[in-house]
């Protein structure tokens, strides 16, 4: 060896202190990564049920308002048969049993807003709807019952 020459590369101190600089990153990344997939899937699941609302809410304001308030009066609410969709937010056929495939179930009640109706021959001008959205339907994997209330209303045009 020479002793005018410096020693090359790195001392064990420097070694295990970049080695636990870079592991303090890495379980920094992996924290926000974790973070960030289940923020993602949150705001997947809220756009979903966002659809499904906005679906029935379109069927209902393609109905003639009329049809909609048949054989109800004021003080009564109707409740409209559950719907249900896939976990992907598409509707199942009508009626019946849902089968496996459903995700999502929704219950619609329906009832007059009474502080809208006419005076003179009492005619409703508004319909408030109630969407009850409940999820996982059918799962033998995912455990628990969530579920998201969504108010709605739709006018006489």
């Amino acid at each position: 060896m020479n002793p005018s020459r410096p020693e090359e590369g790195f001392s064990l101190t420097e070694v295990v202190l970049a080695l636990g600089v870079m592991a303090f990153g890495l379980v920094s990344l992996v924290g926000g990564l974790s973070s960030s997939l289940q923020s993602q899937t949150v705001a997947e699941r809220d756009t979903r049920l966002a659809g499904i609302s906005q679906r029935i809410l379109s069927e209902y304001r393609a109905q003639s308002f009329d049809l909609l308030l048949e054989g109800r009066d004021a003080a009564s609410a109707a409740l409209v048969s559950p719907r249900y969709f896939t976990a992907e937010g598409e509707p199942l056929p009508a009626g019946g049993d849902p089968g496996p495939a459903a995700y999502y179930s929704c219950e619609m009640v329906r009832a007059i807003d009474a502080a809208t109706q006419s005076p003179v021959n009492g005619a409703a001008n508004l319909l408030n709807v109630r969407m009850t959205l409940r999820w996982p339907f059918q799962s033998a994997t995912l455990s628990g019952n969530h579920t998201r209330v969504i108010d709605a209303t739709v006018a006489r045009y």
